[in-house]
């Protein structure tokens, strides 16, 4: 009798906690592009916006009549001021990488590209690094899978992502994936 006691009261505790976050409101869900707000209708809404929503129809009437006039925009996009310039410490990894690679000694070099990332994970041109030696390596696959990853982080940089194209066009045609390797190479001189 109290082993049945004990379980109905556990039972019941469990259904509680399940019951209190039903009644709850959803999380609410943050962007990073924009903010959402709730949308009010008009005619729905009876509260204190009704004399507000006077004013709207009305201000949306005038600037019907209004004559607008709009002149396209270009961005500027200076890829030398708006790329982050490497911090001391990933400079010198990479010029050791560089005296490494030049050595012939490509696995050592690797390796301290890969520790440079460890620190900035997201520089598109450590990335573009990583794949010329993993070309160099003979594994196409892993650097055309690098050179992506470096052209999609290289928004602003043209020239890396053009760089970046071509290196993936080098990685396929090495594995005789001459279609894809066109496809790269047009990509990247349309860039």
């Amino acid at each position: 009798m109290n082993k049945y006691f004990v379980v109905n009261l556990l039972l019941m505790t469990l259904q509680g906690c399940n019951a209190f976050y039903v009644n709850q409101p959803p999380a609410p869900v943050y962007s990073r592009t924009r903010a959402t707000y709730p949308v009010i209708d008009p005619a729905k809404d009876n509260s204190r916006h009704g004399a507000g929503i006077e004013k709207i129809n009305k201000l949306q009437e005038q600037s019907q009549l209004l004559p607008v006039t709009v002149r396209a925009t270009q961005a500027v996009i200076n890829p030398l001021t708006d790329i982050k310039p490497m911090s001391q410490a990933i400079m010198s990894l990479v010029l050791e990488a560089e005296k490494k690679s030049q050595a012939g000694n490509l696995s050592s070099a690797v390796a301290i590209i890969e520790r440079a990332l460890r620190i900035e994970s997201r520089n598109p041109r450590l990335t573009y690094k990583l794949a010329k030696l993993r070309l160099k390596q003979s594994k196409p696959r892993l650097a055309e899978d690098l050179a992506q990853k470096a052209a999609l982080l290289s928004a602003q940089d043209i020239s890396l992502k053009r760089q970046s194209w071509l290196l993936i066009s080098e990685a396929r045609k090495q594995q005789h994936n001459y279609y894809g390797a066109k496809q790269a190479q047009l990509k990247a001189d349309n860039l």
